[in-house]
């Protein structure tokens, strides 16, 4: 909804202003007219316009309330519309030849909400009527008195001319102000969802006074529990330290927390309870009492869903910071891209459809976003999944340079190919929103737990050979 008005509601509202100053102008000066005729006459005029006038602010009123309850709706037939024509849902939508039922479903849902709109909208206009009625026995009235008073001499027909013109025109600049009053209202309440948007506090926020980000990257989480909206525990009671420079694996099945912690360690969300500390000794600082911005500004992470910018390959890895080629040449090296540049694909080549750009694969977009990732040169990284597009060649070359990029950093790996885990200091298992296991990934096979059985698991599926097929 704010994104349909910005184009028109601005302009709209200094036209509303300038026409209702103007409706007032010639309402005023049609008033004075009619005074001319008696000091009573626009007196009655304007009484017996109000209830109409009233009830006319009271439908527009009706219609913005109309607007904003059927939002969702209007939603869903906007989305519809983006699901046939994105080239993402492109080769969903031809395989199993969606389009008709796209159709049906869009003009299904717009038919109701129109039909909706339609049927208050009726109702809205049938109570006016009798105001209208109202309205128009003053006028008429008016006029039979007028009319009378020329008959019996006491004005002449000049005068019943006048007010027959006079009443007309008082009436249509009366019904003008209110449509203008009720359209300007319109947009004030557009202007004012568009405050209430721009200025609606965030899910975290940066203290007042924030603290100095402290010198040693040690990360503890105490007793740290969380829980989305509406929904059981994602992490509980996690209590945990990791040392500055130290690579950690964090392996589990889906759903056990381990994207949770993640986000927590981001900031994305704070914890329901608990506190994650940062440094050691007396400059250890809760999370939240540093500023947010600068915190995330030590952080890069390669994300599972990351974001694939339609710009050139260089924009993709520098994200707006100044070029340093020596950094950008090791992001390039050390996340595998080099494989993906050749003679006519270069770091200035533009990617993306939407420009008529090249198209990278799936593994070649995961090396851009790594390699963006470790241009940043962020004290800590955090890795979800990095690899999951690669193949095992691929992976192999990544995790060989990337072992030795990440050396010096606080490092998170969160995977579910255990392959991958030999490059990490430290595995973390976790299951049912908490750390059930925790050692090197020797001691934690010797131990014979949790960890051992998913690595079992996985090695098998290497191992075992297939049943042959029955003719």
């Amino acid at each position: 909804m704010l994104q349909d008005g910005a184009s028109h509601r601005p302009l709209n509202l200094l036209s509303t202003l300038v026409y209702a100053l103007r409706n007032v102008v010639a309402a005023v000066s049609v008033a004075a007219t009619l005074l001319l005729v008696g000091w009573w006459v626009p007196l009655v005029v304007v009484a017996g316009l109000l209830p109409l006038l009233s009830r006319q602010m009271q439908f527009y009123r009706l219609g913005w309330s109309l607007f904003i309850q059927n939002t969702p709706e209007a939603r869903e037939v906007n989305y519809l519309s983006r699901v046939a024509l994105r080239h993402e849902y492109a080769k969903e939508v031809r395989l199993y030849g969606l389009a008709p039922h796209l159709q049906r479903e869009a003009l299904t849902r717009t038919r109701a909400y129109q039909d909706t709109l339609r049927a208050q909208r009726t109702r809205g206009l049938l109570a006016l009527l009798p105001f209208e009625a109202l309205s128009l026995l003053v006028t008429g009235g008016l006029f039979a008195f007028v009319v009378a008073q020329a008959q019996a001499g006491r004005v002449g027909a000049g005068s019943v001319a006048l007010v027959v013109t006079a009443l007309a025109a008082l009436r249509q600049e009366l019904s003008g102000l209110a449509e203008m009053g009720s359209i300007g209202t319109q947009h004030l309440s557009w202007f004012a969802k568009l405050d209430a948007f721009l200025n609606a506090p965030g899910g975290v926020q940066s203290p007042a006074q924030p603290r100095p980000l402290p010198a040693d990257g040690t990360i503890t989480l105490e007793h740290v529990s969380f829980a989305y909206r509406d929904q059981p525990p994602a992490l509980q009671d996690v209590t945990l330290t990791i040392p500055a420079g130290q690579t950690v694996a964090i392996v589990g099945e889906n759903g056990a927390g381990k994207s949770t912690l993640i986000k927590l360690l981001l900031r994305y969300y704070d914890p329901t309870a608990g506190r994650i500390l940062i440094g050691t000794g007396a400059a250890q600082t809760d999370l939240r009492d540093l500023d947010l911005q600068m915190w995330r500004a030590g952080v890069a992470a390669v994300f599972q869903d990351f974001a694939r910018f339609e710009w050139t390959l260089r924009e993709n890895i520098l994200l707006g910071q100044a070029q340093d080629d020596a950094r950008l040449n090791a992001a390039v090296q050390g996340s595998g891209l080099n494989t993906v540049l050749t003679d006519t694909r270069t770091l200035d080549t533009r990617l993306g459809q939407a420009f008529g750009g090249a198209d990278l694969s799936g593994g070649q977009w995961q090396k851009l976003a790594t390699a963006r990732a470790l241009y940043k040169g962020a004290r800590v990284l955090i890795l979800d999944e990095p690899t999951a597009a690669l193949d095992p060649r691929s992976e192999a070359e990544v995790f060989g340079t990337f072992a030795a990029l990440a050396r010096g950093r606080t490092t998170l790996l969160v995977t579910h190919r255990l392959g991958s885990v030999l490059m990490a200091d430290r595995v973390l298992v976790m299951k049912a929103g908490q750390i059930i296991e925790d050692g090197t990934h020797a001691a934690l096979l010797a131990r014979g737990g949790e960890y051992a059985d998913l690595w079992a698991l996985q090695a098998r599926q290497y191992e075992d050979q297939p049943e042959p097929i029955p003719a």
